[in-house]
């Protein structure tokens, strides 16, 4: 139970540190389509993260799915 916490938390980390960046790059984006107020708002920089950090999860389930799937 614990290495497997230990790696989901290690997930959870890498996850987090990663979406940081990306976060960065919803927000140019962003800015491309809403040129009058391209500011960094917070609420435009957590919906970025949480938009990255979801897609990085949900990336590893799935890879996580087809690994097993070809394994069986």
């Amino acid at each position: 139970m614990w290495p497997r916490l230990k790696k989901e938390l290690r997930w959870l980390m890498l996850a987090s540190i990663l979406s940081f960046p990306l976060s960065l790059v919803f927000w140019l984006l962003y800015r491309l389509n809403y040129t009058k107020d391209g500011n960094l708002t917070m609420k435009v920089f957590w919906t970025g993260f949480g938009v990255m950090f979801v897609c990085i999860y949900v990336t590893r389930i799935v890879i996580r799915f087809v690994k097993n799937a070809m394994a069986a």
